[in-house]
């Protein structure tokens, strides 16, 4: 089975802010980030989209954290992560996963 992870919607997860979106280019090699603030990559969101990914599809348990953890202390909503897939180049999977909550799956065609 061929998987393409094609995107991720991130709200209030660790010091992702609410609704953003991450296009997944295919081939992706490296994620790299540059702090606003100061210009170097510390505090840029790697670790924290990349957790997500994998909280988005397995849950946090494989992230070794508590649900509590994981959420944006800033914003008063449940961490939210939809992850978009392609499966063999023809269905679209949505999984939708709010920690501590709801997932729901929705496999669709092309």
């Amino acid at each position: 089975m061929n998987i393409n992870l094609d995107e991720v919607v991130i709200s209030g997860f660790q010091n992702i802010a609410e609704d953003q979106s991450i296009p997944i280019d295919p081939g992706l090699k490296a994620i790299i980030g540059k702090n606003e603030d100061d210009g170097y990559s510390n505090g840029s969101g790697k670790s924290s989209l990349a957790k997500a990914m994998i909280a988005g599809i397995c849950g946090t348990e494989f992230l070794d954290v508590t649900n509590k953890e994981v959420k944006n202390r800033h914003l008063d909503i449940s961490p939210k992560i939809v992850t978009k897939l392609t499966l063999n180049n023809v269905n679209k999977l949505i999984i939708n996963r709010v920690i501590g909550g709801s997932l729901v799956c929705i496999v669709t065609g092309k």
